[in-house]
């Protein structure tokens, strides 16, 4: 019969072992923090503190788009309609479509009033009006047009400018045109024998000029998608202003008046307020 293994007692001492164990551990713990708080205790570097600049160097922002710079048009007056003093040092040309929401707003509540009394009143400079009427708003548009033209046939340019307002204020816009009825009296409104216009209209007599403004605001709208082109072939402007510059409607030239008939014009686009046209009739005054 085997002896049965009776096990043996612990010593005495082995009850402070776990207790031991551990305060060695926080011991070796409290000296890792404080290690990892001054490593010059042990001759090490401490870590540069990450700075602002180099927060900015490591995770630049996006760089900004480039602006586009002033654009510029020679822009042929021809036998456009002038308001104002024809000797007046600077000229604002008005590419408009009588039917545009736009143009209307410009005309009648927009910049347009503020930049007569300021600029065109005064003398300062002359405001020359070409003809731009979209495709998607004829009929209705170019009838418009032609028979402001027919206007000033009979009445000059002081009736002609008049007849701008009229025809603002009655058009619903957006090629909803007015009636014959109501756009012939707009002419007797404005002074000028309204059977005689309508002649003139019938007749097409302004279809030539207005297809000739027509076709030269179509040539300068090429001129400034070609130079917007070269920009950025250059990289001077993101491409992204490829589809934002053209001539759509109102759209306006300053530049300072000449003898030739021609201005160099600096390209304004849409119905700005009066501060944007301020930045821009100043530089020429």
């Amino acid at each position: 019969m085997s002896e049965e293994q009776t096990p043996k007692a612990p010593r005495s001492g082995s009850n402070y072992l776990t207790p031991m164990a551990i305060l060695m551990a926080g011991i070796l713990i409290a000296v890792a923090v404080v290690v990892k708080d001054n490593p010059q205790i042990l001759g090490l570097k401490s870590p540069e503190p990450q700075t602002t600049e180099t927060a900015v160097a490591q995770n630049p922002a996006p760089s900004a788009p480039k602006p586009l710079p002033a654009l510029f048009a020679d822009v042929d007056l021809g036998t456009s309609a002038i308001e104002g003093n024809k000797d007046a040092p600077v000229t604002m040309v008005e590419v408009s479509d009588y039917e545009c929401p736009y143009c209307k707003r410009h005309a009648l509540t927009g910049a347009g009033p503020e930049i007569k009394s300021k600029y065109i009143d005064t003398g300062q400079i002359k405001l020359a009006f070409i003809n731009y009427p979209l495709s998607f708003h004829d009929p209705a548009a170019t009838k418009e047009a032609e028979t402001a033209e027919c206007v000033r046939a009979q009445g000059g340019d002081a009736a002609f400018f008049k007849f701008y307002t009229k025809l603002f204020e009655t058009s619903a816009g957006n090629g909803a045109g007015i009636e014959d009825v109501k756009l012939y009296d707009l002419a007797t409104q404005v002074g000028v024998n309204s059977t005689a216009v309508k002649s003139c209209v019938t007749a097409g007599t302004k279809k030539e000029s207005v297809a000739e403004d027509l076709a030269k605001i179509n040539t300068i709208d090429q001129n400034l998608r070609t130079q917007v082109a070269d920009l950025i072939a250059k990289g001077e402007v993101d491409s992204s202003w490829a589809d934002q510059v053209g001539i759509g409607t109102p759209t306006f030239f300053v530049g300072k008046s000449s003898d030739t008939g021609t201005i160099k014009g600096e390209w304004i686009s849409g119905a700005q307020p009066i501060s944007e046209f301020d930045k821009v009739i100043e530089k020429y005054l």
